[in-house]
């Protein structure tokens, strides 16, 4: 999955340290650089992320982020501060979570991993079936099953039949919370019950997705990953 993230701090050392990080961590993601905050309010592009400073020159970085938000941005905002005063100011703009200067590479790592179990969490996909366009949440499908050039997408629901590829599916819907178990099947690895050698079962349906061999290794380390960065602590 790529994700549009964008960095805002007066400090461009700081800013390409952070850039350097995130795509060190991720490398297919697109990380731009602001050094004001009026120039990522006049931005003309979505972003998914935004890391932004509070303490800059002229409007600090919450007056930034109000702004942001009363443009209609309603993607996640990561403060980079050393000071924890912030804190109840932002709530009022939905901040995603504060990081310490110097960002570390871990709580960096974690950070963008959170960020992206959101934003599948929260996407939503137009497709086209039987002439109509349905309104679709990524969260509700358990699985794309391959029809020839067609797919099927299964959800929590019901089926809708598509008209798109199964490589167009798996440009789409990313790595990290997908699975592509089979040549005919991609498979949401939230929804998974059980992994074997040659299929997984997968919560409300019976029957069993199968699992090509050479799939077959990874799909377990894929499946086991991210059953640990999901866990909770008890």
């Amino acid at each position: 999955m790529q994700l549009n993230i964008a960095v805002c701090d007066d400090e461009p050392i700081i800013c390409e340290g952070i850039r350097k990080k995130i795509l060190e961590i991720k490398t297919d993601y697109q990380v731009d650089i602001y050094n004001t905050g009026a120039e990522i309010v006049s931005a003309d592009k979505r972003y998914d992320l935004i890391f932004l400073d509070i303490e800059m020159p002229g409007k600090d970085g919450m007056i930034i982020a109000k702004e942001l938000r009363e443009k209609g941005y309603k993607g996640n905002i990561v403060f980079l501060t050393s000071h924890t005063e912030f804190m109840p100011e932002a709530f009022k703009v939905r901040a995603f979570r504060f990081l310490e200067k110097p960002v570390k590479t871990g709580e960096l790592e974690e950070t963008l991993s959170e960020a992206e179990k959101e934003f599948v969490n929260n996407k939503k996909l137009i497709v086209a079936d039987s002439g109509a366009h349905i309104i679709i949440n990524i969260s509700d499908i358990l699985y794309v099953e391959g029809k020839k050039n067609d797919t099927i997408i299964h959800m929590t629901d019901g089926s809708i039949e598509t008209k798109k590829t199964m490589k167009y599916w798996l440009t789409e819907l990313g790595e990290g919370q997908f699975c592509q178990v089979h040549k005919s099947y991609l498979v949401s690895l939230r929804y998974i019950k059980e992994v074997y050698t040659d299929r997984v079962t997968m919560q409300y349906i019976d029957d069993e997705i199968p699992v090509s061999r050479r799939n077959a290794t990874l799909v377990k380390k894929v499946f086991f990953d991210y059953i640990k960065s999901n866990a909770k602590p008890i």
